[in-house]
């Protein structure tokens, strides 16, 4: 599908405006921002600032005469009258001494005596396992195997010779019938030197094992005894300590008994001198604790009344201390108000001289970009040209042409695709006469460019 385009342009003089406002517009953007250079916050005023500070600080104005009155207050408020009681006294009647019985103590108990498990002997039976076995065993086992070994190879060799001359005499020498002799002469003296080794040593193991069990149980058997022998002793020695303890157990019963009788008469003496002396000393202390008991109870009347007198003095002195500096605190804050007051109007006029000034600049900024916008707004009704793009359709022949092209560049990039635009291929090679200006195959076509292709197909 072909198509076309159509223009319109505005009158001369509408494109030369058109033209001018762009030239100003690409000037304006071009030029760098301008940064406003003058105030634009108006800071605090000294008076302001004077105010702050004083109101920052100001609230530890008049705190230590606060203080001082609220530690005051707080000792007044917490003060506590003392107690005055009257002061009693203790007879010294409470001590009286009695006389205390005096106990011989619990009698001395008799233990059973006992006899310790250490004291007998175990009896451990041995075991065939951990027996040495070699010290049992025949020394000469050894050499009566060997030797016997050795006679029956010097057997067996005699009877290997005579088989050989008997199959040399028959000329059968180094057959196989002679190898198969010679082999079951060695089987049978292999079998026999086995079993007689193997009988040899199951004897002598058989001596090393019965031997032994014979020290074993001679071994056990002596344990037996020597464990019987401890058990009689030990017996024997139970008795003499049970005996031994019975007699000390006696001996130390009427012991106690005859010093609880002497601590008893001790006792009773001393407790009958010692109570005539508190008799005299509690009636002497009964007239002191009274006169000081009355003499105690005048004096804490006296000192309760003071101290109660000095509390309130201090109570009204912390009033007055408070209410001075709360005074001195609100006095203040007021002058810190009146400077803070004063400090914002001046604030507030210079903040008004600085927007002024930005205002100006940012007018003067500004004008050249309003100009252009007046200029544009006239030009706003006048039309800027138009262009148009409308499509058109050829002949039938040109549309099957460019689905053929359309088909071979698909073909460059999906090889796989060959059977199914066979058919777009053969349409175009019918539009042409002289078949030698096609390409011999789809695939050719398919791995030509999109030039190639047509000048392939004009020439």
């Amino acid at each position: 599908m072909a198509t076309t385009t159509t223009t319109t342009t505005p009158t001369g003089w509408v494109d030369q405006a058109q033209y001018g406002n762009f030239q100003n517009a690409l000037q304006l953007s071009q030029r760098p921002y301008a940064q406003y250079g003058g105030p634009t916050q108006a800071g605090w005023d000294p008076g302001q600032a004077t105010a702050y500070n004083a109101i920052m600080n100001g609230a530890g104005v008049g705190m230590g005469a606060m203080q001082q009155a609220q530690g005051a207050a707080l000792g007044a408020a917490n003060w506590q009258p003392s107690q005055v009681a009257a002061q009693g006294y203790q007879p010294w009647m409470q001590g009286w001494q009695d006389t205390v019985a005096m106990n011989a103590g619990p009698a001395a108990q008799a233990g059973a005596a006992q006899m310790g498990r250490g004291e007998v002997g175990n009896v451990a039976a041995g075991q065939f396992p951990g027996a040495n076995l070699n010290a049992y065993l025949n020394p000469f086992t050894g050499s009566v195997i060997n030797t016997t070994l050795g006679e029956l190879g010097r057997q067996n060799n005699i009877l290997q010779n005579q088989s050989n001359a008997r199959a040399s005499a028959a000329g059968a020498f180094g057959g196989s019938r002679q190898a198969v002799m010679n082999s079951e002469n060695n089987r049978n003296f292999l079998d026999v030197a086995g079993r007689t080794a193997s009988s040899l040593n199951q004897a002598n193991f058989g001596q090393a094992q019965a031997a032994i069990n014979a020290d074993q149980n001679r071994d056990l058997t002596a344990q037996q005894l020597n464990q019987a022998q401890d058990w009689n002793v030990g017996s024997a020695n139970l008795a003499n300590r049970q005996q031994s303890g019975l007699q000390n157990m006696l001996q130390a019963n009427q012991m106690a008994q005859y010093n609880a009788g002497l601590a008893q008469t001790a006792s009773s003496q001393s407790a009958a001198a010692r109570n005539a002396a508190l008799v005299a000393q509690a009636q002497a202390g009964n007239e002191a604790g009274k006169w000081n008991s009355d003499i105690g109870l005048k004096a804490g009347i006296a000192n309760q009344l003071a101290a109660q007198s000095g509390a309130d003095t201090r109570l009204k002195a912390a009033s007055a201390l408070s209410g001075m500096g709360l005074d001195e605190q609100r006095r203040a804050f007021n002058a810190a108000d009146a400077q803070w007051q004063m400090g914002s109007r001046r604030q507030l006029f210079d903040q008004g001289v600085y927007d002024e000034g930005r205002n100006n600049w940012q007018a003067q900024r500004d004008y050249p970009l309003k100009q252009l916008q007046l200029l544009q707004g006239g030009l706003s009704g006048m039309s800027p040209g138009t262009m148009r793009t409308e499509p058109y359709y050829s002949n039938t022949g040109a549309n099957i042409l460019a689905g053929g092209l359309g088909a071979a560049q698909l073909a460059s990039y999906l090889p796989g695709a060959m059977n199914g635009i066979g058919a777009a291929y053969n349409g175009l090679s019918g539009l042409f006469s002289n078949a030698s200006q096609m390409p011999n195959s789809i695939y050719d076509a398919g791995a030509m460019g999109g030039e190639d292709l047509l000048a392939s197909l004009f020439g």
